[in-house]
C-alpha cells in the first residue's frame, strides 16, 4: 500500500513535537481522498501564519521603541538569520522529496489526489517563532466514493502516522450517524499492525490504521459522515470524512398508497409501480408478516424473462371488505433477489438483499362516526343549566339516519365484563337528550341538556348516553358523560 506524506508534514514534522499525520491510500478498492481536508489544513495554517505574523509586527514595534538596546536587537537578528537557514533546509527537503517521487510514472488523476502546494515561509513569521509552538498537528482526512447504488456498504481505510518526539495519545474514535469504524490498530515495535488500547501512548513515527464504513441504506442524494477522532493533541478532535452520491436502487411511484377514508364493508383497490433504477431484473417477493389484516397483496412482473424475473413489477393492494375500524397505517416490505454490495459476511451469515418499502395508509370508518368521543358537561354549580351536543355522521348509503330515528338512554357506566349491560345512575333524571336531524346530510346531532343538579349535589359524576341505531353492523354508539358539580363555581 502506498502512502505520500505532503510537504505540509515534513513541515510540522521537523518544527513540532509530536503531530498526527495522513496519507491516502492508493490500493485496492479504497478511493482517492478530496482536497476538502488539504483546503481546510491550508486555511488553518494560514491563520497560523496570521497569528505569527502579527505577533512579529508586535514584536518588531517594540525593537524600534527599545533600538538603544544594541544587545537585544543583534540578538535577535541572529535568532532571524537560523530561522531562515531552517527555512531553506525545509524546503530543499522537499526538493529532494519531489525528485526521489519523480521516477514514477503516475497519470493524471492515476491516485485522486492533488498534490499539496509547494512550502511558503513567510521571514516576518520564522522570526518570531521564540513563542510556544504547537504540541500536535492533526491531518483531515475525507474520501469521496463518488455515485454508488442505495444500499452499498462502502469500505475504506485511513492511515495514519505519529510525527514528531512527544506520544500521541487517542482516547476516543467516535464516527456519526451512518458510519461505522473497526479496531484502530497500532505498529508496534516489531513492525506488526495490533489492535490500540485507548490510552496507550503511541511512539513518534509508528504508523495507524483505521477501517471505516459508511452505510447507504435509506439514503438518498448527497451524503456526508464524519468520524471523530480525540487526542492529546491541543486542536482536540481530527475528523476524517467519508463522502458519496447515493442513487436509489429502486424506482417506486407511487411510494405511498393513501386511501384516505374507506367504510367497513367497502373495497378499495390501488396499484404502484416497482422498477430498478439501472434496469436490471429481478425477482420480487413481498413479506408477509408486513401485510395487514383484512387486505390482499399481488406482485406481478412486466414483461418477465424465462425465470420470471423482471425489470418491473405492479403491486396491487385491495383494502376491505372486511377491515376493522380505525386508522391503518403499514409498511409493505419487498425483498429483491440482488445482493446488496460491499457485505463482508463470516461463516453462517446470510448474505442481504435489496429491499423497498410501500406505505399503506387509510382511515377505516364504521356506518357511522361521531364527533367529539365523550359530552363534558365540565364544572358545574347545583342547578346550573348546561347543554352539549354530538354530531353522528351515517357512511351507509342504505341505511338513512332521517328514516331511521335512533332511541336515546341516559344510564350509569357499563357492567364490567357485561357487553351491553349499564349500571343505573341516580343523576340520570336530571339530563334530557334530544335528536336533531341535519338537513341535506346523512347526520343527526344528539343533544344532552343538564336541568341542574341538586343543591347538596358536590365532586365528579360521570354516566353514558347511549344512541340506540339499530343497525345491522352497528347496534348503539356508546357516549361517556363527565363533569364535576362544586358550589359556588362560575
Amino acid at each position: 500500500m502506498t502512502r505520500f506524506l505532503s510537504s505540509n508534514s515534513l513541515l510540522f514534522a521537523a518544527l513540532a513535537p509530536a503531530a498526527l499525520l495522513f496519507s491516502v491510500s492508493c490500493g485496492g478498492s479504497d478511493q482517492a481522498a478530496t482536497t476538502d481536508g488539504q483546503a481546510a489544513s491550508t486555511h488553518a495554517d494560514r491563520g497560523h501564519a496570521d497569528d505569527l505574523a502579527a505577533a512579529n509586527h508586535a514584536e518588531t514595534s517594540g525593537h524600534d521603541d527599545h533600538a538603544h538596546d544594541d544587545h537585544a536587537h543583534d540578538g535577535e537578528a541572529e535568532q532571524e538569520v537560523d530561522m531562515k537557514a531552517k527555512a531553506a533546509e525545509m524546503n530543499a527537503a522537499r526538493e529532494a522529496l519531489n525528485d526521489a517521487h519523480a521516477g514514477h510514472d503516475h497519470g493524471p488523476g492515476e491516485h485522486g489526489v492533488e498534490g499539496p502546494p509547494p512550502i511558503v515561509v513567510n521571514e516576518e513569521m520564522i522570526a518570531s517563532g521564540d513563542g510556544p509552538r504547537v504540541t500536535y498537528e492533526i491531518g483531515r482526512d475525507s474520501v469521496d466514493f463518488g455515485r454508488v447504488t442505495q444500499g452499498a456498504v462502502l469500505h475504506h481505510t485511513y492511515d495514519l502516522q505519529s510525527a514528531g518526539n512527544q506520544d500521541l495519545i487517542i482516547t476516543q474514535i467516535k464516527p456519526t450517524c451512518g458510519c461505522t469504524v473497526a479496531k484502530l490498530l497500532v505498529e508496534n515495535e516489531a513492525g506488526e499492525m495490533v489492535e490500540y488500547v485507548y490510552g496507550d501512548p503511541i511512539k513518534p513515527g509508528s504508523k495507524m490504521e483505521l477501517p471505516a464504513k459508511m452505510h447507504t441504506k435509506n439514503k438518498r442524494g448527497n451524503q456526508t459522515v464524519r468520524i471523530n477522532v480525540f487526542s492529546n493533541d491541543p486542536r482536540a478532535t481530527m475528523q476524517l470524512g467519508m463522502t458519496a452520491s447515493i442513487d436509489p436502487f429502486f424506482n417506486i411511484n407511487p411510494g405511498f398508497l393513501t386511501f384516505g377514508k374507506i367504510s367497513v364493508g367497502e373495497e378499495v383497490i390501488k396499484t404502484a409501480s416497482i422498477s430498478t433504477a439501472k434496469g436490471q431484473p429481478m425477482m420480487l417477493t413481498i413479506l408477509e408478516h408486513t401485510q395487514p389484516a383484512g387486505a390482499r397483496v399481488t406482485l406481478e412482473p412486466k414483461n418477465p424473462d424465462a425465470d420470471g424475473r423482471s425489470r418491473s413489477w405492479e403491486l396491487t393492494v385491495a383494502l376491505g371488505p372486511d377491515l376493522p375500524e380505525g386508522n391503518l397505517a403499514r409498511q409493505l416490505q419487498l425483498v429483491s433477489d440482488i445482493e446488496i454490495e460491499g457485505q463482508e459476511l463470516r461463516e453462517g451469515d446470510v448474505s442481504e438483499k435489496y429491499q423497498a418499502s410501500v406505505t399503506v395508509s387509510a382511515e377505516v370508518v364504521g356506518p357511522f362516526t361521531y364527533t367529539p368521543a365523550y359530552l363534558s358537561m365540565g364544572l358545574v354549580r347545583p342547578g346550573e343549566l348546561r347543554t352539549r351536543s354530538v354530531r353522528i355522521d351515517g357512511h351507509d348509503a342504505n341505511y338513512l339516519l332521517s328514516e331511521h330515528t335512533p332511541s336515546l338512554r341516559i344510564v350509569g357506566l357499563p357492567v364490567p365484563n357485561e357487553p351491553g349491560a349499564y349500571e343505573d345512575w341516580d343523576l340520570a333524571e336530571f339530563f334530557v337528550a334530544e335528536v336533531k336531524p341535519v338537513e341535506g346530510q346523512n347526520a343527526i346531532d344528539v343533544e344532552l341538556r343538564l336541568e341542574g343538579l341538586p343543591e347538596d349535589k358536590r365532586g365528579s359524576f360521570g354516566g353514558m348516553l347511549v344512541v340506540d341505531m339499530d343497525h345491522p353492523t352497528k347496534k348503539e354508539i356508546p357516549l361517556r358523560i363527565t363533569g364535576v358539580c362544586r358550589g359556588g363555581a362560575k
